[in-house]
């Protein structure tokens, strides 16, 4: 198990420096990718079981008395493998005649646009023709929290419930002018709840909020953002996640991206780029969706 990151540090050290650039694309293009681990899985779907209630008839006895027997509640989720890819085609003439470098550059636009659309799909994604089911098809029920009955601004103490509903919370995730409005709302002392600029754990400079990072989602192939406000009402929404190991948001894959040179087809050279992998939500406790939020200034 590895987030990208270690993945892209060992592809490095074994000199796939071609791999290693793919996967650096993806860790600055798809931040949700980016932030979960990834753990290889062999077949064709990955199953496990997920907590639904606690046993009952636990707690204390008197002397020479018995326990009355009492059981859990588990449910078996089932998640398929989603196959992510792409294809370049460059004729040989064009190889012969442009500048390696020009070829180079086609391979990682091609890796960042899959990036995007991978990372979109983590957000946005409904599983149809064969694409993830996101975030926001995902979530639902106390995971939850309403912002505004209807559609408001930002409320710092709603994003606070969301802090506090989200169990082992890791980070918080929502889009670029969500995160300036929320930004600019700090500095002025909304909600008196300071925000603090310092290295992650890699050493790139993140906001944290409370002690939790807040990374902004990322943008669509098309350079929108991914969560924008095109929700109902001209509203989006700010998830908030755990990576936790064994209980939270969690990918897993076939085994690491491959990109494969397809070498000569008729008159073109064929690159493959491609991803068999997926993720899943272990406890639901683990991803919180904070949703109706306007495009205006923060509140307390």
């Amino acid at each position: 198990m590895a987030t990208l990151l270690q993945q892209f540090t060992s592809m490095t050290e074994k000199k796939n420096f071609q791999l290693a650039g793919i996967v650096q694309t993806f860790i600055n293009n798809a931040p949700l990718a980016g932030v979960i681990d990834w753990a290889n899985r062999p077949g064709f779907k990955v199953e496990f079981k997920r907590e639904l209630t606690l046993p009952a008839n636990v707690g204390f006895r008197v002397r020479d008395a018995e326990y009355t027997a009492g059981y859990g509640e588990t449910i078996e989720v089932s998640e398929d493998f989603k196959i992510a890819g792409g294809k370049l085609l460059v004729d040989g003439a064009t190889i012969k005649q442009s500048d390696p470098q020009a070829i180079a550059n086609e391979k990682i636009m091609k890796a960042k646009a899959l990036a995007r659309a991978f990372n979109t799909s983590m957000f946005k994604g409904d599983g149809t023709s064969g694409t993830l089911t996101g975030l926001q098809a995902r979530i639902g029920g106390s995971e939850t929290i309403l912002n505004h009955a209807t559609a408001g601004p930002l409320s710092i103490a709603a994003l606070r419930e969301a802090v506090l509903e989200c169990r082992g919370i890791t980070h918080i995730l929502m889009g670029k002018r969500t995160y300036l409005r929320f930004w600019t709302a700090q500095n002025a002392g909304v909600g008196m709840s300071p925000i603090s600029f310092m290295p992650n754990e890699y050493g790139m400079r993140t906001m944290f909020f409370d002690g939790v990072p807040v990374i902004m989602a990322g943008e669509k192939t098309d350079r929108s953002e991914i969560l924008d406000f095109t929700e109902t009402s001209s509203t989006t929404s700010i998830y908030l996640i755990s990576n936790e190991k064994g209980a939270g948001v969690q990918g897993f894959q076939n085994s690491e991206m491959s990109f494969t040179d397809q070498n000569q087809i008729s008159t073109s050279s064929a690159v493959q780029l491609e991803w068999i992998a997926n993720f899943m939500i272990q406890d639901l406790k683990t991803a919180i969706r904070l949703k109706n939020i306007t495009d205006a200034a923060v509140i307390a």
